[in-house]
């Protein structure tokens, strides 16, 4: 059997349920309906922890995100530099590239950000085009079996997405949704006002509209690469994003409600094996760890 790759696409702060293949009517995915169809689609992936540093433990030690911090385990960059393969981690959160299971990676390429003020004009002056571009130029380079991890701030970074892709969700009696651009995180006082919650809700389906966009850049760069048919392609989020739901709005550590814990993987194999399959069993971030060491660059 020759060495595959993997790809791995970590959108932070993306809830499942804003998604089609999770059941989202209301917001059109295209991107992720179509990467869904060529896939397995998990259902009832719980991360284990709010905080990236425990869920990122899970990804790449294969410990449980509550483990203590001293329980290490061999990070899956180094098992796949063991193998005879390269590895790369491409972020623009310097938080990720600072985490210490990081140095196990062959190489790090940490992307340069925005702090907009205002919403972008144009999608390509968004932060998300910007880092799927360039995530794109590093699969392009890859010409032999490698491991190339993809963290992006996702929601959590600005919410930038020009603003007609936030004005489309609002029906005409609705309020026009709100400009700012500063991911909001605050508790629901009793008597807030309902039209300010429904305009978080707008501005944030259109940072999930743009997500879906620029994932269209990635999946066009796949297609092209002659390692397309031997890379497995994942894609998650180590969280979600609540938005009022149990008057939370923006990530916390407690309480821990299904809208921050629910999260996305969709996992499309080399091949295309097994696609269109659901998973119903519930996974948790850490098992990432041991789908990608036995299935992708067999470095077990």
């Amino acid at each position: 059997m020759p060495a595959t790759s993997a790809v791995i696409l970590v959108i932070d702060s993306l809830g499942a349920g804003w998604l089609g293949p999770y059941g989202n009517t209301w917001l059109d995915t295209p991107n992720f309906n179509g990467l869904a169809a060529e896939s397995v689609l998990c259902e009832t992936v719980i991360a284990g922890s709010p905080g990236l540093a425990a869920n990122y433990r899970g990804y790449w030690t294969g410990r449980h995100p509550v483990e203590p911090t001293q329980a290490s385990g061999t990070s899956i960059a180094s098992l796949a530099s063991l193998a005879g393969s390269e590895s790369l981690l491409v972020t623009d959160d310097d938080y990720i590239a600072e985490q210490s299971t990081a140095n196990g990676f062959s190489a790090h390429r940490l992307l340069p950000t925005s702090s907009p003020s205002a919403a972008a004009n144009e999608i390509e002056e968004t932060d998300l085009f910007r880092f799927m571009t360039s995530a794109a130029e590093e699969l392009n380079k890859q010409t032999r079996p490698h491991l190339l991890w993809l963290h992006s701030r996702g929601m959590s970074g600005p919410w930038d997405a020009p603003l007609p892709m936030r004005y489309q969700f609002a029906d005409e009696d609705d309020p026009e949704p709100p400009q700012f651009v500063e991911p909001p995180q605050r508790r629901l006082e009793d008597g807030f006002d309902p039209d300010d919650l429904l305009g978080l809700v707008h501005a944030y389906a259109g940072q999930v509209a743009l997500a879906d966009l620029c994932l269209g850049i990635l999946l066009e760069a796949l297609e092209s690469h002659p390692l397309v048919r031997e890379t497995l392609f994942i894609v998650t989020s180590p969280r979600g994003y609540p938005l009022g739901e149990h008057r939370r709005v923006g990530p916390c550590d407690e309480p821990l409600y299904g809208e921050l814990l629910h999260v996305p993987l969709i996992v499309r194999f080399h091949g295309r094996e097994n696609a269109l399959a659901r998973v119903q069993t519930i996974l948790q971030p850490n098992e990432l760890y041991w789908l990608m060491a036995v299935s992708s660059i067999v470095i077990l």
